[in-house]
């Protein structure tokens, strides 16, 4: 689930800037921008109001908007006056999840429904829904020993001014984590909240649970290559490469970038480039996530060497290919195939 979270997250962060959900009807329907704006904020959109709402409320409003508006035309205005009904109708939350929640950010204390106002999805669908932009956030904070355990105050910083809603943090202790919700309301935000265990050093991770969209540098580099990656796919290999580069001018040793340039490269038949490339993607950081970088990279340098008449180097790559072990898109039978016959430009 966190793996295709990130993924609608990278696809959000593509083209966020290009037009609020509410405005993607001027967007061409089903391009990259669309596909950014709609298909992937619109479903991070939905995690997120599921969340705020509670299972029962999400689920029971689904079912109603369906019943009410099959067949039917609908709009933006009438899901959000519905969401807000089910929301006075739901059972109280703890002040402090609820959306448009009154709680002080320095009292991490769930308060008891008596403390709980009805939720406004106003503001919600106004960040979210009417607005462009995705919070990036960072902490600091100071741990005190208290007599009951230990307090920590800090500061959550973010870039949207008119960010508005609870944040849940893990406390990672030295006995178990524990999860407490703080309060962020615009670019800087104080809070104080107290656990039992003693906090581990650099332990406190915000959103644990991926309940709401955001961007950090690793989601943000990802969202330029997939910028290259849709570039290229429509053979713009020019135009994606200086995507591929933008990528790497903010993290130099991603080896994705590195290897989706030299793929660009590749099919500009600029092998000399292409092959630095592939090198220098074996050279970078490989992410877990995308482990079939180095298999592939060595495949495609293969590949380069044989056009080069080089046959004794491109056996190598395709053997080390093979030692991966790694048969992503199917690897292994691309470099058997390729140690049998030496491969030629264009096949």
């Amino acid at each position: 689930m966190n793996k295709a979270l990130n993924d609608f997250a990278i696809g959000a962060l593509m083209y966020d800037d290009s037009a609020p959900i509410r405005e993607a009807d001027r967007l061409t329907p089903f391009s990259p921008n669309y596909a950014s704006v709609v298909v992937n904020k619109g479903a991070m959109v939905f995690h997120m109001l599921r969340e705020q709402l509670g299972d029962p409320a999400f689920s029971s409003l689904l079912r109603d908007y369906y019943k009410q508006f099959a067949g039917k035309a609908a709009s933006l205005a009438d899901f959000e006056k519905m969401a807000q009904d089910h929301v006075t109708q739901a059972p109280p939350k703890p002040a402090n999840f609820a959306l448009g929640n009154p709680a002080s950010s320095s009292d991490s204390t769930p308060a008891g429904p008596e403390e709980t106002t009805p939720a406004n999805v106003t503001s919600f669908f106004a960040q979210w829904i009417n607005s462009t932009g995705i919070p990036e956030f960072n902490i600091t904070y100071t741990v005190f020993r208290t007599k009951a355990g230990f307090r920590l105050d800090g500061k959550v910083k973010q870039n949207l001014d008119f960010f508005h809603m609870p944040v849940e943090i893990e406390v990672q202790t030295e006995g178990n984590p524990e999860i407490k919700t703080i309060e962020v309301s615009g670019t800087e935000s104080s809070f104080t909240t107290e656990v039992f265990g003693r906090p581990k050093a650099g332990g406190i991770v915000l959103d644990p649970h991926n309940f709401i969209l955001k961007s950090n540098v690793q989601l943000r580099v990802r969202a330029i290559i997939a910028r290259g990656e849709a570039l290229a796919e429509q053979g713009r290999y020019y135009d994606a490469i200086q995507q591929y580069q933008q990528a790497l001018d903010q993290q130099k040793d991603n080896a994705l970038a590195e290897f989706r340039m030299a793929e660009a490269f590749f099919y500009q038949k600029n092998y000399s480039a292409a092959a630095n490339a592939f090198r220098d993607s074996l050279d970078g950081n490989i992410d877990p996530t995308y482990k079939w970088v180095e298999v592939w990279a060595h495949v495609y340098l293969g590949k380069v060497y044989d056009i080069a008449g080089d046959r004794a180097r491109a056996v190598n790559e395709y053997s080390k290919a093979q030692q991966t072990n790694d048969d992503t898109g199917g690897a292994q039978n691309e470099a058997k195939k390729y140690l049998a016959q030496p491969y030629k430009e264009g096949a």
